[in-house]
């Protein structure tokens, strides 16, 4: 839902490609400026707040892509009842920066989304505009 949300706020302004971890090639990564990159956080290998396993092998396949250049904002959902709330967001920041990327603010960190669906949905698009708003001034 959070990434449906994602897709429907920001790509009414601009253009936006979302696909699934397990799907994204290399030239996905090559030609984007700007990437929005999100997971949910679960317990992997043993670590509470990992990203799933899914994202985990998408990070692992990523390699010696270079991210130089790239703006990078992080989306996540969890359960503050972990001991790291939305901890894939860490790891993937992490990863991000190893590989030359910049990740501009604040990643948006959603608590148990259906537990407070309307006020989680609000959030997510407060948090769009200011995606649209960083987009707009990267291209100015």
């Amino acid at each position: 839902m959070v990434s449906k949300t994602i897709l429907e706020e920001v790509s009414s302004q601009m253009p936006l490609l979302m696909k699934k971890a397990k799907d994204v090639v290399r030239e996905d990564l090559d030609d984007a400026s700007v990437l929005l990159i999100g997971s949910s956080s679960w317990d992997w290998q043993g670590n509470r707040g990992y990203p799933i396993d899914e994202m985990m092998k998408f990070l692992d396949s990523m390699g010696e892509v270079d991210l130089s250049g790239k703006k990078i904002m992080l989306f996540g959902c969890g359960d503050r009842d972990y001991e790291h709330f939305c901890g894939a967001l860490d790891v993937i920041g992490e990863k991000v920066r190893e590989r030359g990327g910049q990740i501009m603010g604040e990643p948006l960190r959603v608590d148990k989304y259906y537990l407070n669906e309307a006020e989680n949905k609000k959030l997510v698009v407060e948090w769009c505009e200011s995606v649209r708003q960083k987009i707009k001034s990267f291209e100015e």
